[in-house]
């Protein structure tokens, strides 16, 4: 049975490789996980984190699939100016983008020691925003794949390449704080349809550039976690991510990649419409109570149709003692494991760039436990 992290990869330079407190923990996930490399491709989390660390990670990190332009634009209409100023332990970014009906603006923070970037302020705050967004034209950004094809030749058969993409939901929502996304969906949805319109358009002529031109690389959708229950009703989901979802998966798949949706917290009201995008893996699903239903339950429903990961929640890995770790991996895998197409994962990994002895030791006996009962026939040691 597969067992990774996920996230952490020990095959390519990245932050945690160079990490003191890590050195441990990646020891011994090189000689017992099933190693996935993941690269953010335009995720507001991690730009400009990136950015301030680009001497800690290889350059397809940092060039993904190539310049993504304004809002996946390579129109000359808008121009983006950007800058940057430290403050204290954090670096601020803050951006102007000019498009035809004027300015928008927003700042972003980047804390020393912390992997991700937070939004400090967003670039939608009234209509007038989304019409100077909805009037940047679209010229279709040019790819440029040779550093990704260069991991992807380099890695070889000791892992695949996963590309962390956003779906139309996942770029829309963080042009907003996300109480006004929600106040926008139900108040004023047909702007935030024009917003979904706008970007479905353009992900939709990126992902068939990326994916005619790879092969066996897992496209990691996120996005429609941000209106599954109990933030919004299932009816949103179906208006949101399915109307849009179904065609970028279907595109990515016909050329020989994986399409994996990324949903956090309570799927079962909105399972059967995840069903119905055909993805060819669901994760991380999260147990209850962070999530609303059982692996024993996805496997009866959907197991032979979509390859589960996940069911090991980070906010017991990092509560618990190492000796209860060995009870958290045999109960996913109990669910899991039987029949096949199960993949153990841990919901997240620590954002902090450093990790506490506790935190080191439990994702080992994460690892030690998950390759030991993983092991056929199931559950016998």
């Amino acid at each position: 049975m597969p067992v990774s992290l996920y996230e952490v990869n020990t095959q390519f330079k990245n932050w945690r490789v160079l990490e003191p407190s890590y050195s441990e923990l990646m020891r011994v996930a090189e000689d017992l996980q099933d190693t996935f490399v993941m690269i953010p491709i335009g995720d507001p989390n991690f730009t400009y984190f990136l950015r301030e660390n680009k001497d800690k990670h290889e350059p397809f990190y940092i060039k993904g699939v190539g310049d993504l332009g304004v809002f996946f634009s390579s129109s000359n209409e808008a121009r983006k100016k950007v800058i940057r100023k430290r403050e204290g332990n954090s670096v601020i970014y803050r951006e102007n983008i000019e498009t035809p009906k004027g300015t928008v603006t927003a700042t972003f923070r980047v804390d020393d020691r912390v992997a991700t970037t937070w939004q400090v302020e967003p670039y939608i705050k009234s209509i007038e925003d989304i019409e100077k967004i909805l009037s940047i034209p679209y010229d279709p950004v040019k790819v440029d794949l040779e550093p990704l094809k260069d991991a992807q030749k380099k890695l070889g058969d000791k892992g695949i390449i996963v590309l962390s993409v956003g779906d139309p939901l996942g770029l829309v929502v963080p042009l907003f704080k996300y109480e006004r996304f929600l106040f926008f969906s139900l108040y004023k949805k047909e702007k935030v349809k024009e917003l979904l319109d706008y970007f479905y358009e353009r992900l939709l002529k990126l992902y068939r550039q990326v994916s005619e031109q790879v092969t066996e690389v897992i496209f990691r959708f996120w996005g429609p976690e941000y209106i599954t229950p109990p933030s919004m009703s299932p009816k949103y989901f179906d208006e949101m991510v399915v109307e849009y979802d179904y065609k970028l998966i279907d595109t990515v798949k016909c050329h020989g990649n994986y399409a994996c949706i990324h949903c956090h917290g309570r799927i079962r009201s909105v399972l059967e419409m995840i069903r119905s995008l055909r993805p060819d893996i669901i994760e991380p699903i999260e147990p209850p109570p962070y999530g609303d239903i059982t692996l024993k339950e996805l496997k009866r429903s959907v197991g032979d149709e979509i390859c589960l990961m996940g069911y090991v929640e980070y906010e017991d890995i990092i509560s618990v003692t190492p000796s209860a770790i060995k009870g958290i991996v045999r109960k996913a895998i109990e669910e899991g494991a039987p029949g096949g197409g199960y993949i153990m994962i841990p919901s997240s990994m620590p954002i902090k760039t450093s990790i506490t002895r506790r935190v080191n030791d439990n994702f080992i006996a994460f690892l030690r436990w998950g390759r030991k009962l993983g092991k056929y026939p199931f559950l016998k040691n």
